[in-house]
Formats: C-alpha cells, sequence, structure tokens
C-alpha cells in the first residue's frame, strides 16, 4: 500500500486498490480470527470436558514414566521408565544426595530421557517436583493471558487419577530435601 501496489485475488471479490477492496480484505481476516478463536475455545472446551470425565489431556508424548493409551484415553505405566522414575526418588533421598549425583548415577547406569537423550539437572528436578508420580495428574493448573503464565488457584484445578508410580510421602520428603 505504502508503493500504490494493491492485491487482486483471482478466487475471491476483493481489489486492494479501492476501498471496497480494502473493506473485503479486513472482514475476511475478521471472520478468520473469529474462526480461530472458536476453534481454539472449543477445544480448551473438550479437554476441560474429557478431564473432568477421567480422562488425560496434557502434553505429547505424555511424561516420563508414563505411556498414553489411545483407546482408554489414559495413562498407564511405562515400566522401564517408572523404575527410572523410582531410582531418581531413591537415590535423591539418601543421605548426601544432590541432582548432580543422581545425574551421574543415572549416565553412568545408561539411562536416558524419553527423547533419548542423557539426563541433566533440571530434567531430574522436574521429575522430582512432579506430583503427577503419586497417582494425581492436575488439568487446568496452568494460565496463559496476553503472553503471561502462571498458575491458577487450586480450586480451578481438575484432579485427574493416574497410575502411582512413588508413592506420597517419598514424593513429601523429596520436596523437604529440595
Amino acid at each position: 500500500e505504502q508503493v500504490g501496489v494493491g492485491i487482486r485475488s483471482i478466487t475471491e471479490p476483493f481489489d486492494t486498490s479501492n476501498y471496497i477492496g480494502k473493506f473485503s480484505l479486513s472482514l475476511f481476516g475478521s471472520l478468520a480470527q473469529l474462526e480461530r478463536d472458536t476453534l481454539l475455545e472449543r477445544s480448551k472446551m473438550g479437554r476441560l470436558r474429557r478431564a473432568k470425565e477421567g480422562y488425560y489431556s496434557g502434553a505429547s508424548p505424555a511424561k516420563f514414566g508414563y505411556q498414553y493409551n489411545k483407546q482408554t484415553r489414559k495413562l498407564e505405566i511405562n515400566e522401564p521408565e517408572a523404575k527410572t522414575v523410582a531410582l531418581i526418588f531413591k537415590l535423591y533421598s539418601q543421605l548426601d544426595a544432590s541432582l548432580v549425583k543422581v545425574v551421574r548415577k543415572l549416565r553412568n547406569l545408561g539411562l536416558k530421557t524419553k527423547e533419548g537423550k542423557q539426563f541433566e539437572s533440571s530434567s531430574v528436578h522436574e521429575i522430582l517436583k512432579d506430583v503427577t508420580y503419586t497417582g494425581t495428574w492436575y488439568a487446568n493448573r496452568y494460565k496463559n493471558k496476553d503472553g503471561v503464565c502462571g498458575i491458577k488457584p487450586k480450586e480451578e484445578w481438575i484432579e485427574v487419577k493416574v497410575p502411582e508410580i512413588i508413592p506420597r510421602e517419598l514424593f513429601e520428603s523429596t520436596q523437604q530435601l529440595l
């Protein structure tokens, strides 16, 4: 527009070199935005409904230690990964433990993340902080408003039961150590 060039479509009835064409393009853009927003809202409502029904609708692939069953729409334990999760909690609960020592032990044992990478302190820390391993995953926990992420009030969370990998007591004692 700044250099005097307009858009003329062969398939749609608009030409941006005149005011009617500019309006048409603006209208099409607004309708596309409405459709996008409607789709996002419906998707969000569907995920919340499924969570209230007890189905997992979290990140894909499933969290380390679990696998997603498409038929039941629920998480199931991935045995080799679950053993690694239990080992991480066990190692960290030892007297002189640290994230670095746990990572070193996991690497010495040749254990890898779900993506096939070596464990890092951050990935071990993420596992140790994740309450899902105690048998409860929370949907509707996070908010993202205008690009600002945060955690919603606990009353808005939706509790979904998943298979337990570690006992709640071990998780709580680990949180104290962290």
